[in-house]
C-alpha cells in the first residue's frame, strides 16, 4: 500500500506545545485501556496527509458536542522518520502503521503499537521518539 510522505496528529490544545515550540510527548502516549484491539495492537489515530484536504479536516474536526477538537493545531510528522524509527532492531517488530478509512475522514489512520510493548516505560519512551520527530507545528486559528 502507498502511503503519503507526511502524516498529521492533532493536538487537543494549546498547552500541549511548550514554549519553545515542542510538542508534548503525551499527545502521542498509546492508551492500552482505551484503544487495544483484538489483533494484539494499541491505535493511536492520525490523518495520513494526501492532499491540503487532510489539513483541512483535522483542523476543523469537531468533538460530539460541536467544539473543535483539535485546539492546538496539527502536528506535522515525515514519514520517513518513522520508517527509520520502526527499522531499528528494538522497535521493529513492536511499531507499525496503516491506513484506516472512516465514513467521515477518507484520511483516516492509525499508529500501532504491539500490546506486548505496553508497559508504561515503553509507551513513554516510544511517545518521547514520536514527539521528536515533528517537523512543524500549524497551530489553531478558531477559538
Amino acid at each position: 500500500m502507498q502511503y503519503p510522505q507526511r502524516f498529521l496528529k492533532g493536538i487537543p490544545n494549546e498547552k500541549d506545545i511548550t514554549d519553545i515550540g515542542l510538542v508534548g510527548s503525551h499527545i502521542f502516549m498509546f492508551n492500552p485501556e482505551r484503544d487495544t484491539r483484538e489483533d494484539g495492537y494499541i491505535e493511536q489515530s492520525i490523518n495520513w496527509e494526501d492532499d491540503e484536504g487532510a489539513v483541512e479536516l483535522t483542523l476543523n474536526q469537531e468533538k460530539s458536542d460541536g467544539r473543535i477538537q483539535f485546539k492546538g493545531g496539527i502536528a506535522f510528522l515525515n514519514r520517513t522518520s518513522l520508517d527509520a524509527f520502526k527499522k531499528e532492531p528494538i522497535f521493529s517488530k513492536i511499531i507499525s502503521y496503516e491506513r484506516n478509512q472512516l465514513e467521515s475522514n477518507r484520511y483516516h489512520g492509525n499508529l500501532l503499537l504491539r500490546t506486548e510493548a505496553s508497559a508504561k516505560p515503553n509507551r513513554r519512551v516510544i511517545a518521547g521518539r514520536l514527539a521528536s520527530m515533528v517537523e512543524r507545528i500549524q497551530r489553531q486559528e478558531k477559538p
